[in-house]
């Protein structure tokens, strides 16, 4: 992600691009931030493609990124 910025005002739509990304590494520095973002209980799960959101992290689990599948 270019930006290092506050995760407060986001929504997973925010996530959605680095989540659908092909690239492993755009994926992985994605994931500290929306781990952050997901362990919050106050944050928002709206997204306006969920299945689409929740697809491309079944398909990042599934391409043998440990890391993630262990936080899932």
């Amino acid at each position: 992600m270019a930006e290092k910025s506050s995760i407060e005002n986001h929504d997973l739509d925010y996530f959605y691009p680095n989540v659908l990304s092909k690239e492993p590494s755009v994926r992985l520095e994605c994931f500290p931030e929306l781990e952050n973002y997901l362990s919050d209980v106050n944050t928002s799960l709206e997204c306006n493609d969920l299945t689409g959101f929740i697809d491309g992290l079944l398909k990042w689990i599934e391409g043998s990124n440990f890391r993630v599948g262990i936080f899932v």
